[in-house]
């Protein structure tokens, strides 16, 4: 591996005990009737194995994969939920999903299915870091397990173990340096990662953004809105206030000096003075992945 990668790891290594938090239950909402439209629209019933629902959940992976291009495009004005998104992206190059938009859609699209699974933020340590990744944990009777699934690349990972992992136990083996195995099926916009080049970009890049974590445990069709409540998963003696007091001050300075930015100077200043009165609310491991399905 590369020396980004050795000191992107040895970050989370020293920064391995995570704060104690609230007990927390995750719950699910499989009645909304979008769901079920969304099922018959995209056809996702022929995706579903009725012996294997860790096969099912590779199906549709692979189904949002193909068919969205991932980008860093906002999206502005398209509704928040898999019918939107799909609606203005599903097979068509010149509109692009984020990593967010595409882990949403996933999600809806498992719930569609009456697969219990939620995306989850993961961030960067640095405050002037502007990019951040979201990814879905899904999980699988079949497996008896949550497990991590990735549709911007229709990645998961394993060990050395043969063992699908949940991002937790994925951040757990990056501290420590462990040998991670992707899926040969792995690719980007189309791109296989299916190489050593490969596997090395997407650890590294998991390493920068699994510093700290956040989610929204009621789950539900266009249910991942900021208004709801969001819980962390942070290092002990990490301030998010200063974290996030940092951050806006560094977009704001960013956005004075880059006309193309200039629009989001008034959500950047909302932010930054929304952040001295917010009051975070976080959780522990333990909380964070396991036991908590309802269906």
């Amino acid at each position: 591996m590369s020396r980004e990668y050795d000191i992107l790891t040895g970050l989370l290594a020293i920064n391995d005990s995570i704060t104690t938090g609230e007990k927390i239950t995750f719950t699910f909402d499989f009645s909304a009737p979008e769901l079920m439209l969304l099922k018959e629209k995209y056809a996702l019933e022929k995706f579903v194995d009725a012996e294997n629902d860790f096969q099912t959940i590779q199906n549709v992976l692979a189904f949002i994969s193909q068919h969205i291009t991932h980008g860093n495009d906002a999206n502005e004005g398209v509704p928040r939920n898999a019918l939107g998104f799909l609606a203005h992206a599903f097979d068509t190059s010149a509109h692009v999903l984020n990593c967010k938009e595409q882990s949403i859609t996933l999600t809806e699209c498992f719930l569609a299915l009456g697969i219990s699974a939620y995306p989850i933020w993961e961030f960067p340590c640095s405050p002037y870091d502007m990019d951040n990744h979201v990814v879905v944990q899904v999980y699988s009777d079949f497996l008896k397990k949550w497990i991590m699934v990735d549709p911007t690349y229709n990645l998961y990972l394993k060990n050395q173990q043969d063992e699908y992992l949940d991002v937790f136990q994925i951040r757990k083996a990056l501290a420590n340096q462990e040998m991670l195995f992707l899926n040969t099926s792995a690719h980007y916009n189309g791109n296989s990662c299916d190489s050593k080049e490969g596997l090395q970009e997407i650890l590294t890049y998991y390493a920068k953004n699994l510093f700290y974590l956040c989610c929204y445990p009621q789950i539900g069709y266009g249910t991942f809105q900021d208004a709801v409540a969001q819980y962390y998963l942070v290092p002990v003696g990490m301030d998010l206030h200063l974290f996030y007091e940092k951050t806006y001050v560094h977009r704001i300075q960013y956005a004075q000096k880059h006309p193309e930015y200039h629009s989001f100077l008034p959500y950047f200043q909302e932010q930054k003075d929304q952040t001295a009165k917010k009051s975070f609310r976080y959780t522990s491991p333990e909380n964070f992945s396991f036991g908590f399905i309802k269906k």
